[in-house]
């Protein structure tokens, strides 16, 4: 097969998807983007991370290659070999997730969720946000901004994106397990508790979205901003901010093309936690143009 692309992080769930990257799907070719972080126990276990993968790699013979990057650099496409035609999305950067998906160069997608997520244990301030390499949209000075935000268990960084922009209307949109019902209600009270603050303005809205379906989430997304904007009198700004999960990141890459005037800015935080732990069955994500236009166009019908 082609080349695959994964990052390295502090979760172990890198390591365990560099096993099904060889194994499952014969990669020959590993690209390793390894971040830049300051917290030396994240930073020690992103070290010893590493080491267990080009263990892997040189026990199958796969050829690899490290590459040192930060969470937004907008360079990186450019930094990956033409081969390099699947990602692996597990431990990427939402901001990276996306802005790689719209090369449009990937053909596929793997992920591992992680098994169990975990609310921060202290607040993180936001750093600086930025606007999503490819998601430009279309933002003129004197309209409202309407904000879809896609939340997951940070709070602090749906909070600190709100009071900046500060929009007109803030669609929450809560992410859940579409086809594991049992484990809906858990996930939307932690996600409630989490995003008290912002819940607690009068012009947030609550909505509900997939969490671990990326076509589910794009019909879903689709179908929810349409229906938002045409009840405005006039046409707003669509401003999207991706704090859920990696799967909704590509469900948001998909949904895109449906909503070419929408922005996505990526909230920096000062730092980063570990937060998940564990992983889960890992999944794979078809991006073949002509089959998600048709599956998308579907669903959309059908919402």
């Amino acid at each position: 097969m082609s080349g695959c692309a994964q990052a390295v992080s502090y979760e172990e769930r890198c390591v365990e998807v560099t096993n099904y990257l060889i194994q499952n799907l014969g990669a020959k070719e590993l690209e390793i983007i390894r971040y830049n972080e300051e917290d030396q126990k994240l930073s020690n276990h992103i070290k010893i991370h590493l080491q267990q993968i080009e263990a892997k790699c040189r026990e199958a013979k796969v050829h690899y290659k490290i590459i040192n990057s930060n969470v937004v650099d907008d360079q990186l496409a450019t930094k990956l070999s033409s081969s390099v035609k699947t990602l692996d999305v597990s431990c990427f950067t939402k901001y990276h997730v996306l802005s790689l998906l719209k090369t449009g160069r990937f053909k596929k997608v793997v992920y591992a969720p992680a098994l169990v997520h975990n609310p921060p244990m202290q607040v993180i301030h936001q750093l600086k946000a930025v606007q999503v390499p490819g998601y430009s949209g279309l933002r003129v000075a004197n309209r409202d901004d309407f904000l879809f935000i896609l939340a997951g268990f940070e709070g602090y960084r749906a909070l600190n994106i709100y009071k900046l922009l500060a929009p007109r209307v803030c669609v929450l949109c809560i992410g859940v397990p579409w086809f594991e019902p049992a484990s809906l209600v858990k996930y939307v009270s932690t996600a409630m508790e989490q995003n008290i603050m912002t819940v607690a303005s009068t012009n947030v809205r609550i909505e509900t979205v997939p969490s671990t379906d990326a076509h589910a989430f794009a019909a879903r997304f689709v179908s929810l901003v349409k229906t938002y904007v045409q009840r405005h009198e006039s046409k707003p700004n669509i401003v999207t901010v991706p704090l859920g999960t990696k799967v909704q990141a590509v469900g948001l890459y998909l949904a895109h093309k449906n909503l070419p005037e929408m922005q996505v800015i990526y909230p920096v935080p000062e730092r980063y936690e570990q937060i998940s732990r564990g992983f889960g069955k890992i999944v794979e994500i078809n991006l073949d143009r002509d089959e998600v236009s048709q599956q998308l166009d579907t669903s959309i019908d059908r919402q």
